[in-house]
């Protein structure tokens, strides 16, 4: 095989691969706003609680708010009530949605877009794993513990002749 074959080939499956890294990336960045349209407005969640349509920068920015982190809340909660402190003024409109499998459907969407894990609190740092004996902490260990001793207990009473109590 000639070397700008090969050449060739590996540039290919480089190009090819970061091709798919930013179809990835980018369908990423399109999904979550979609959810959020079609939540709000599609199943019209904002109509059942008194809210008006969102449009394409209230889409992004609900879908921010969605998936960053509490800093990130923060800011936006911010820039809102900077750029808009009227905005407020509009709360008491607001309601609790119809019980309906339209709102049901919509506010699981939001849900499962809200409840992503963030990077940063998955993995990133690698925690020592807890040995069974430090685990006592947790009420299943703690019932198991207690379990395996009243059968040792039991097994022990039972090899020495001594009878159940």
């Amino acid at each position: 095989m000639n070397s700008a074959a090969k050449w060739f080939g590996i540039g290919a499956l480089v190009g090819g691969g970061v091709a798919l890294v930013v179809a990835l990336f980018i369908a990423a960045l399109l999904i979550g706003p979609f959810i959020v349209w079609v939540a709000w407005n599609v199943l019209g969640l904002g109509a059942s609680m008194g809210l008006p349509e969102l449009g394409f920068w209230a889409i992004v920015l609900v879908t921010l708010f969605l998936v960053v982190g509490w800093f990130g809340k923060t800011l936006i909660t911010a820039i809102v009530f900077l750029i808009d402190p009227a905005w407020l003024s509009g709360a008491e409109l607001v309601r609790w949605p119809e019980p309906d499998l339209a709102n049901f459907v919509a506010i699981s969407l939001l849900a499962i877009l809200a409840g992503r894990p963030h990077a940063r609190g998955h993995g990133s740092a690698k925690k020592p794993k807890k040995r069974r004996d430090e685990s006592g902490d947790e009420p299943w260990h703690t019932i198991g513990d207690e379990v395996r001793g009243a059968i040792k207990t039991a097994i022990d009473e039972e090899r020495h002749g001594h009878g159940p109590v």
